[in-house]
């Protein structure tokens, strides 16, 4: 840093560099999971990005909170969470076995909504 506290360019690099990586292979992950689940009427949109807390957090929206419900009973969610998981595993060999993924699933009826 220099005097005033300010990156160089070296600092901004690097930074740049490690925000690049955890990023890697989340456009992959996105783009499979909508390719698996994009014929399924009810779903809506998928995305993933990498967190401070746990380490990624995935949000699963639905068109209805009606769509949620039907999808938890018919077993969908369960099916959508563990593709995450083996999609992140494939993308992300460099991740430790016990990594955490906070799944978020909402419905675009309660974005209209709020």
């Amino acid at each position: 840093m220099t005097k005033r506290n300010i990156p160089t360019p070296e600092e901004y690099e690097k930074a740049d560099r490690e925000t690049d990586k955890l990023f890697d292979g989340l456009d992959e992950v996105g783009a499979l999971f909508k390719r698996r689940f994009s014929a399924v009427p009810t779903f809506n949109q998928f995305s993933i990005l990498p967190q401070m807390d746990v380490d990624f957090r995935a949000y699963i929206f639905f068109n209805t909170n009606g769509d949620i419900i039907e999808a938890n009973e018919a077993g969908l969610v369960a099916q959508m969470r563990a593709f995450v998981i083996e999609l992140l595993k494939q993308a992300r060999p460099d991740l430790s076995s016990e990594f955490a993924v906070d799944f978020e699933i909402d419905s675009f009826e309660n974005i209209k909504e709020n």
